[in-house]
């Protein structure tokens, strides 16, 4: 059986199509129906004005963006001016409150943490591209556990700490579908996008997808990222744009599809308003930073957003072919139709001629007969089909059988089919065009209850008549669980109909038309009514009360009574107001109140003391009342005038006059006592008082038993008055202020002051006589002492300091320090009893001098003098007389005759002879020394050089051992003893003689060299470890027995010296070969490995995959690969083991032999540029193999390396 085609001709080019009605076919396979739209106004968003792009958006009032085409292939009719297009959509989450509660709602794990539940079964993402390629991005929350046993491959961390944390995984090493892991909640909209971003990415590179993925900037910018922990965009990324990897028309056939099996998004009208979707408008200026679905981001149940177009695929918009933005013609909007049904889920294949596009079911059959239905076409386009050519089932005789198809009446004459002519299910709805029928064909007039509809009854399998009256009572006792009722609605046919609505409102209750229908009647009203807020354009009738808990608005409120908290009118004109709980008149105290009206009732403040009648500035006329009762002052500016005044308080004023004032006190502003204190100003020739307390006062003069003045006082105007104290003072005189008033000053001071004791911090005086004086410091400029002080003078830590500012000791000759001596003579002193002075310059050379009853004993003399012995300038010390001490201790002593009864201790002694019994010295410089016997320690030096003679008659009675090993030599290579004799020697280094060594026997751990051509080593017998020669002259002289390994070098065993003849069977093993004699040490060893004297090839095999998901920049290999090696990311760079020999290196991906560059060819470009790949040649053990960007490894890619590498010896 054929399978069914169809035809799609496009009659016009691209601009006729633009007309905003949006012409239309729908195609269908049998299983699914797409709809194809072709009109420039569907490429993306509009505002809410029809027509008008969303990349017009210039202000909130063009708000709400909306996709009018929805779930429809948007088929372009312009070209686009600078290039090929790329199909695209944005996702965007719009509610960066509420997307982290949205995606960790669904449950992924199972649960008894075996792995994850089916993707199919939770809430996820769909990704199909127009390659039939397809992923799965879910989210939620779940368990480790789980994420262990399921075998997922984490990806990346999209915070790695804090909140929120997204961690994106792979639900396997293999799998299509990946898991964004909510690991804790938290408020940001970048790492959202990035783990999504990330998932994207990863499977674009894996090329599981092809579909690439870029982050959008608040400034609608591109940007880019690699996948890997805590890896981000430049910049926020606010939305995610999709694109469709080649340019051109097919890309617009990909679609994102928002699966919720499990209705997780309808638990929160928050949450449902978290995604949306959108296509160029992203590049608009503040479009990304905006509530882009309206001001208050739009109802909960608006198809915009995924929440409410759950299940429904979005496709991608945009994609074209270059060209110059003009109007596409017939044949490319064909072959854009003919790209998209092929890149389309449609089992279809389309082929194109011209301006027709040919269809095609891919599978043969009945089931591909879909007619294809058009809207708004017009002349704009025709289809035909979908049908096949065949029939149903019969063969030859028996009745025919129709095609599924579309019949049409004037097709077939009257009468020309009948029902033995069509078989059961030959005739479907889609066949039926009853808007061909004719009006006699039409129902007339109204419906009766005994008109018949068709209906399939699906228990028995057949289409049934049914009464409407059984159809209406079906109707009546059924639950309707969605109605959608298009044109005018009717509930109930008369008013005493019931009509009980039990769901919720979700839209406005607006009538058609305004100002003409009721809600309720005079006779039937409502209860009561809810309302947040009501407008009423006209009179607001209330039968009864009317209580308004908010604010009540309009242009005459007419009421027999108002009761309200509050309210605000223009103005109110009423017989009669009351108002309970507070009234305030005015807004302000510059409002105008008049009150025209009498007053009956006490005008009472609400509470005492807190309110004033009048104020400082605004002031009554005139206040009349026939009395008043005051409890506080009254102040009266002008003047008061009264039959008679009596007051429990204060009266003030500025001039009271009357004939008798009876008061028990005056005060001004402070009263105080029953006499009268008073604070204002009191003038009068006299005043008698008792006692008079004031601030202040002025008079001529004062006469007082006694004053008391406080808070300061002052006794004349100027230091030039004259104060007078006679009365003597019984108080202390105390300033005010520490050091800031003086007692007398510098011109007028106290002729006396008789003071018993005093502390005064600084004195200046003159003279100052005193008994007795303590005093903290002493500065003065001389001291003069013509008395004998008492007992001590004591200066601790510090010094006594004679000719402070002195340069010139000559000028200070007697200066110092005396003790006793004669009174009354300044200066110098005299007959002191002890004195240390300085010393006469022409006398003593700067010295100081110690005096004892006048004798001069000691002194210091200065560096000026110099000590010729010693060579420098130093203090002397002088002695008239002897030294005598327990100990005395000297760098250098010189003497005349030193005569010592006890030891003798001197770092250097000097002179012509030194007689001692004992003498021990560090060190001793002598012409000549004859000792009975000598004892050095601690080093001994003989000889100044080796010029020097030493001669040693006696004999050696222990032996003569170097101080520290090999430092030292016996002889020298120009100085040799004569003859060394001895019972044995044991040298641990070398012997070199140049004569005959001849010896009994000789052993020797080190090595024995016999230099000449003349020289010989000659014994009976000879065991040595290694022997050094150019010839072995001697039969039997070498067995195999003799050889080490090492023993024989390559010089040694030349083809001149070496034959076949001269070597005994089995003479030469691998143990007696070093591998310098058959190695090559140059291109990787020529890939020979040496091992234990055995040579063998050096072959490697390396096995490459990417790097293990869990760390894509790690050496670990995909696991269940059997690979040896990884290639971390970006999957071109395998690194080897080690040095392959040239010309040895086979590289195969996938099998298939890769061809590389020659070494070298593009290092400075560290990569393959046109050849497969690159060998990059570094260190023995840094050689790796490059690949060209074009072949980096996919996910299952498997890279095989080997060559020859050999080792086993240094080069």
């Amino acid at each position: 059986m054929a399978a069914a085609t169809g035809t799609v001709v496009i009659a016009s080019a691209g601009g006729s199509f633009d007309s905003a009605d949006y012409p239309r076919f729908v195609l269908g396979d049998g299983t699914n129906s797409l709809t194809f739209v072709i009109d420039n106004h569907a490429r993306g968003l509009q505002t809410r004005f029809d027509g008008e792009f969303a990349t017009a958006y210039t202000a909130s009032t063009q708000l709400p963006f909306e996709d009018s085409q929805r779930g429809r292939l948007a088929v372009p009719t312009l070209d686009n001016d600078g290039g090929a297009q790329k199909a695209a959509i944005m996702l965007q989450f719009t509610d960066g409150a509420n997307i982290d509660n949205l995606l960790q709602r669904p449950v992924v794990n199972k649960a008894d943490n075996s792995g994850f539940r089916a993707i199919t079964a939770r809430t996820h993402f769909v990704l199909r591209d127009a390659d039939d390629n397809e992923i799965k991005v879910g989210f939620g929350q779940s368990n480790a556990t789980a994420i262990t046993n399921q075998g997922a491959v984490l990806i990346a961390k999209y915070g790695s700490s804090g909140s929120p944390r997204f961690w994106l995984y792979r639900e396997s090493a293999s799998s299509r579908n990946y898991f964004i892991r909510v690991v804790s909640l938290g408020t940001n909209l970048w790492k959202a996008h990035q783990s999504f971003f990330g998932a994207f990415k990863h499977a674009y590179q894996s090329n599981l997808i092809n579909v690439d993925v870029s982050g959008i900037d608040v400034n609608g910018n591109l940007m880019s990222a690699s996948v890997g922990n805590d890896t981000y965009t430049s910049a926020e990324n606010l939305g995610l744009l999709l694109q469709y990897e080649t340019a051109g028309f097919k890309g617009n056939a990909c679609s994102l599809t928002l699966m919720d099996p499990e209705n997780s998004m309808l638990s929160s009208s928050t949450e449902r308003v978290a995604m949306s979707w959108g296509y160029e408008e992203y590049a608009t200026s503040t479009v990304m930073s905006i509530q882009r679905h309206g001001t208050a981001q739009q109802a909960a149940d608006n198809p915009q957003y995924w929440g409410h177009y759950r299940g429904n695929d979005v496709y991608f918009r945009g994609g074209t072919i270059d060209g110059s933005d003009a109007a596409l013609s017939t044949a490319n909007i064909a072959e854009a139709i003919k790209e998209m049904v092929n890149g389309s889920k449609l089992g279809i294949t389309a082929t194109r001629s011209s301006s027709t596009v040919n269809l095609t079911n891919d599978t043969d059959g009945d089931s591909g007969n879909v007619t294809i239905t058009t809207t708004n076409r017009g002349a704009l386009f025709s289809v035909t089909g979908m049908s096949n050519a065949g029939g149903g089932g019969g063969s030859g005789g028996g009745t025919s059988i129709m095609a599924r198809t579309k019949i049409q009446s004037k097709l077939i004459a009257v009468g020309g089919i009948s029902k033995d002519n069509i078989s059961s299910g030959s005739v479907g709805i889609g066949h039926l065009n009853f808007s061909e029928a004719t009006n006699a064909q039409k129902a007339s007039g109204s419906l009766g209850p005994d008109d018949l509809l068709a209906i399939y009854d699906f228990a028995a399998g057949s289409t049934k008549a049914v009464p409407l009256e059984h159809f209406k009572a079906f109707l009546s006792a059924s639950v309707i669980t969605n109605l959608t009722a298009s044109g005018d609605v009717l509930l109930g046919d008369a008013s005493s109909d019931e009509v009980n609505v039990a769901g919720r409102f979700i839209s406005s209750l607006v009538p058609k038309t305004d100002g003409l229908n009721d809600l309720g009647t005079s006779a039937l009203a409502w209860n009561t009514v809810f309302a947040e807020s009501g407008s009423f354009s006209d009179n607001v009738g209330i039968g009864n009360n009317l209580t308004v808990s908010d604010t009540i608005s309009g242009s005459t409120i007419n009421a027999q009574a108002l009761t309200a908290d509050a309210f605000t009118v223009g103005g109110v004109v009423a017989s009669s107001i009351t108002a309970s709980n507070g009234v305030l008149l005015g807004s302000s105290n510059a409002d105008d109140l008049a009150f025209l009206g009498g007053q009956i009732t006490d005008l009472v403040p609400q509470n005492d003391n807190k309110v004033a009648l009048g104020s400082v500035s605004k002031r009554y006329s005139l206040v009349s009342a026939m009395s008043a009762s005051i409890a506080g002052n009254v102040g009266v500016v002008g003047t008061v005038t009264a039959g008679g005044v009596t007051s429990a308080g204060t009266i003030s004023g500025s001039t009271m006059q009357a004939a008798l004032l009876t008061v028990d006190r005056i005060a001004g502003s402070d009263i105080d006592g029953t006499s009268g204190t008073f604070s204002g100003t009191i003038s009068g020739s006299t005043i008698n008082a008792q006692a008079l307390t004031a601030d202040a006062f002025t008079v001529g003069g004062v006469v007082a038993s006694s004053i008391t003045a406080s808070n300061g006082v002052l006794l004349g105007s100027s230091n030039a008055d004259d104060l007078s104290f006679l009365g003597g003072l019984i108080t202390d005189l105390v300033p005010q202020n520490d050091s800031q008033v003086d007692l007398g000053s510098s011109s007028k001071q106290f002729a006396e002051a008789h003071i018993d004791t005093g502390n005064i911090d600084t004195v200046v005086s003159t003279i100052l006589t005193a008994s007795q004086a303590k005093i903290g410091t002493l500065d003065v400029d001389t001291i003069v002492s013509r008395t004998v002080t008492k007992e001590s003078l004591e200066v601790k830590n510090n010094l006594i300091i004679a000719a402070l500012s002195g340069s010139k000791a000559g000028n200070f000759v007697g200066s110092g320090f005396q003790v006793g001596g004669v009174v009354g003579i300044e200066g110098t002193g005299s007959a002191p009893l002890m004195s240390m002075t300085l010393g006469s310059r022409g006398l003593t050379g700067n010295s100081m001098i110690v005096n004892v009853d006048g004798q001069a004993g000691a002194s210091f003399m200065s560096g000026g003098a110099t000590i010729a012995a010693l060579g420098t300038a130093g203090m002397r010390f002088g002695v008239t007389g002897s030294i005598s001490g327990s100990l005395i201790q000297a760098k250098r002593l010189e003497a005349g005759h030193l005569a010592l009864r006890g030891g003798f201790t001197a770092t250097n002694v000097s002179g012509a002879t030194v007689n001692a019994h004992d003498l021990n010295a560090d060190d001793a410089v002598i012409g000549g020394l004859q000792l009975s016997s000598l004892t050095a320690s601690n080093g001994v030096i003989l000889g100044s050089s080796n010029a020097d003679d030493l001669s040693f008659l006696g004999g050696q009675i222990t032996d003569l051992v170097p101080q520290n090993d090999n430092k030292v030599a016996l002889g020298s290579a120009t100085k040799r003893y004569s003859l060394i004799s001895a019972m044995s020697a044991s040298i641990a280094g070398a012997i070199g003689a140049v004569g005959t060594v001849t010896a009994g026997g000789f052993t020797t751990a080190g090595n024995i060299a016999s230099t000449g051509e003349s020289a010989t080593i000659s014994g009976s017998t000879m065991q040595a470890h290694q022997i050094f020669l150019n010839k072995l002259n001697g039969t039997g002289i070498v067995t195999q027995d003799n050889l080490q390994t090492g023993s024989v070098l390559t010089p040694a065993i030349l083809d001149a010296n070496v034959t076949t003849a001269k070597l005994a069977n089995t003479s030469v093993t691998k143990a007696k070969l070093n591998a310098d004699v058959i190695q090559n040490n140059s291109d990787a060893h020529g890939g020979l490995v040496f091992t234990s004297g055995r040579l063998s090839v050096g072959f490697r095999k390396d096995v490459f995959v990417r790097a293990d998901g869990s760390n894509i920049s790690g050496t670990v290999p995909t696991h269940g690969m059997f690979a040896t090696k990884a290639v971390p990311t970006p999957y071109t760079t395998a690194s080897l083991g080690a040095q392959p020999v040239s010309g040895t290196l086979m590289v195969y991906l996938n099998g298939v032999l890769l061809h590389g560059d020659y070494a070298g060819q593009h290092q400075a470009h560290g990569g393959a540029q046109e050849a497969d790949f690159h060998l990059l040649t570094g260190s023995a053990n840094a050689y790796k193999i490059l690949l060209n960007s074009d072949l980096a490894l996919d996910s299952d890619d498997i890279l095989t390396v080997t060559y020859l590498s050999g080792s086993g010896v240094v080069s």
